[in-house]
């Protein structure tokens, strides 16, 4: 059991160290990029660790070897024969695992100086300090297992023979109040089936702790939400985070070069504009307004003449609400607002495109005198914002 909770202690601290040096790794490839480490910065802090390590390495192995030669161990291992196991093998093993690491790190110390190390050599030293750890760890066990065998066992006579006691560490005393074996005569209860004693023992400290930590953290959190009212309930808190959400919505959109409606529509005088909006007209208007504009189902759309105003607003209105009384669908399903745009100006660049071939005047006449400026509009700009649209 001690083994098994000494190699999960060891497995945690291999995964930390990991994600440390996935840090040190993620650090290493933002090179030059807001003030991060560099390549050989990084791998010169890992040589550091390995370094460190080595050092660990050999004090820990130092210890073990002296203490393998002390007559001292030599007794205790004669005495416990049987649990013998052999020095040479162990010697062999540890120098083995040390000597693999040692030859890593001999050749990652040949790195040559250039303006910034691989990062191929930066995940060398990862593995390096990883196994090295490893290696720790192992002899750091292989030290507690040599001392476990020369300390003395405390030894209880139980029917007649003596039985050696495994006392519980330190942390698991605290963590579980177990009463020692020899202890158990005190808390036996009288229930005993088929020769198995109920034993009265305490509940495990830790959960109690957890329990009453549950009970504090009750009051605290009834208190908080529902007496003093100092914080929001779990729908108040939704609700908050959806209007502050709406807030960075409008706020984003208001950026966008695709946030265009009746409020702000300008008419585009750009041939690039312009172009585009006629390949949306042929694409998607003549069938009901013909190709010049003349008017077919739809009215004549050169003339002097409005059926709902010809300022480019309301042109953009209808493009984009349609008259459903008229006949005319809305477009705000399939075309972006830059779309709308281009295509409304387009359709107020045709007047007197089909005069003498149109069809015959509908509406009211519409004048007005050309106040509206032209947009300033990167044609690049409005590009990347019809693609982003259709994305």
């Amino acid at each position: 059991m001690r083994n098994l909770k000494n190699y999960i202690k060891g497995i945690l601290s291999l995964l930390a160290v990991f994600f440390m040096s996935n840090s040190s790794f993620a650090a290493a490839t933002d090179t030059n990029q807001s003030g991060g480490m560099s390549n050989t910065t990084v791998f010169y802090i890992l040589l550091v660790l390995a370094i460190l390590l080595l050092m660990g390495i050999f004090f820990l192995s130092n210890s073990i070897k002296d203490l393998m030669k002390s007559d001292f161990y030599k007794s205790k291992i004669y005495e416990q024969e049987k649990k013998k196991r052999g020095n040479k093998n162990i010697v062999t093993t540890l120098l083995f695992l040390v000597g693999i690491p040692l030859a890593s790190f001999s050749q990652a110390t040949s790195v040559g100086a250039n303006d910034d190390m691989s990062i191929n050599w930066v995940w060398t030293m990862v593995i390096i300090n990883l196994l090295l750890l490893g290696v720790v760890f192992y002899v750091r066990n292989l030290f507690f297992q040599i001392l476990r065998t020369v300390k003395e066992k405390k030894v209880v006579i139980k029917e007649g023979k003596n039985v050696e006691v495994n006392e519980p560490s330190k942390i698991t005393q605290v963590l579980t109040d177990m009463v020692p074996i020899e202890r158990e005569h005190e808390i036996m209860m009288d229930h005993e089936y088929d020769g198995i004693h109920e034993l009265d023992n305490n509940m495990p400290p830790w959960w109690l702790w957890s329990f009453y930590a549950s009970i504090v953290f009750a009051v605290v959190y009834l208190f908080n939400y529902h007496i003093l009212g100092t914080g929001d309930l779990q729908i108040e808190e939704y609700n908050k985070e959806v209007a502050l959400g709406e807030e960075q919505v409008a706020e984003y959109l208001k950026t966008l070069k695709l946030n265009v409606d009746e409020s702000n529509v300008v008419y585009l005088t750009e041939s690039s504009d312009l172009s585009k909006g006629k390949a949306l007209f042929d694409k998607k208007c003549v069938a009901c307004h013909g190709k010049q504009g003349e008017g077919v189902i739809g009215p004549n759309l050169t003339d002097d003449n409005w059926i709902h105003g010809g300022s480019i607003t309301d042109i953009f209105k209808i493009v984009k609400y349609g008259a459903v009384s008229k006949g005319m669908q809305s477009w705000k399903d399939e075309l972006n607002p830059v779309e709308m745009q281009q295509v409304s100006s387009y359709i107020k660049s045709i007047k007197g495109a089909a005069i003498g071939i149109g069809k015959e005047p509908q509406g009211e006449i519409y004048s007005e005198e050309e106040t509206e400026t032209p947009a300033a509009i990167d044609s690049t700009a409005t590009e990347a914002s019809e693609v982003a649209m259709v994305q």
